[in-house]
């Protein structure tokens, strides 16, 4: 968890998410510590915070798409679209994976694209409004299709 920062995002004056925000007291940063202070993402996110994050970028900010991202759009003949369709009706269901080589924390939805096909989306916070997609690719189910949000 972080320090007991959090960040309010509002709309229209009403809050639509609360994100903690990164630890940089002065004991993390004399540290060293990668985590908390090379990037803004700070301390891992609950999958309800990385939704609330996800929409927020989609709605307020930016989803960058890689190269490496557009390439394997292209290669699985799925769309932006339907990436977009997963990342607003996905889920988490793995655990965030620290990455060490960018400094980031790599979130990972996964979920059914309009036409069924089961696509995973790594991502990454790469600010706080903006959302990096690194790779996508399809995969086996997790969840069956009758269990998908409508």
């Amino acid at each position: 968890m972080t320090d007991g920062l959090l960040e309010v995002f509002l709309k229209k004056g009403e809050i639509v998410g609360i994100i903690p925000t990164e630890d940089t007291t002065n004991e993390n940063i004399q540290k060293g510590n990668r985590r908390s202070n090379a990037t803004m993402n700070g301390d891992k996110l609950t999958p309800a915070e990385v939704k609330t994050k996800l929409f927020l970028c989609m709605d307020s900010g930016y989803l960058r798409e890689t190269a490496h991202f557009k390439m394997e759009l292209t290669e699985e003949k799925v769309s932006f679209n339907d990436s977009k369709w997963v990342l607003e009706n996905g889920w988490i269901l793995d655990p965030a994976e620290w990455d060490d080589d960018n400094g980031e924390w790599k979130y990972r939805i996964e979920g059914y694209e309009p036409d069924g096909k089961w696509l995973v989306i790594i991502f990454s916070f790469s600010s706080k409004l903006t959302a990096k997609l690194i790779t996508v690719f399809s995969g086996k189910p997790r969840i069956k299709p009758e269990k998908r949000p409508l």
